[in-house]
């Protein structure tokens, strides 16, 4: 897919939506439309046993989703080691020019590539965002196809 990685992607929808972070940030980390996305994800939630109204929910996931929807697209997710590092650090002693990244901090999903996010909100500098001083939980790529 040609889609831009720093563009919200396709189909996204956020009528309803204040958590979906892990949703906008996968799908376009995978270039995967939104709804295929956000439909995978609300599946994982229901397994989960949370069966609220999917009209109520708001987005929000659990850490595991993003492999389990991985593997149901047939994405493979190589995990990038990170050792207590802020976002802030990782972009300036690991981020590599032109390398997307799945990032995972602290209660908040997101792409970064170049010094740029995007997540729900859209896409801009990470050191103008309340983000760049949360710890890493996890940072993935894209395995080899």
């Amino acid at each position: 897919m040609s889609q831009d990685i720093l563009a919200r992607p396709v189909g996204y929808d956020s009528t309803g939506k204040r958590n979906n972070c892990a949703i906008v940030a996968f799908s376009a980390f995978s270039g995967v439309d939104y709804l295929t996305c956000e439909n995978l994800f609300w599946a994982g939630v229901q397994r989960k046993g949370a069966y609220s109204c999917r009209k109520r929910w708001s987005g929000m996931t659990y850490p595991s989703q993003p492999f389990e929807v991985a593997k149901e697209l047939n994405i493979e997710l190589v995990e990038v080691p990170t050792r207590r590092m802020a976002l802030k650090t990782f972009i300036r002693k690991k981020a590599e020019p032109g390398v997307s990244y799945l990032i995972c901090v602290t209660g908040h999903m997101m792409v970064l590539r170049d010094g740029i996010i995007l997540d729900q909100n859209g896409s801009r500098y990470a050191s103008v965002t309340i983000f760049h001083n949360r710890m890493i939980q996890r940072v993935w790529i894209k395995g080899d196809d």
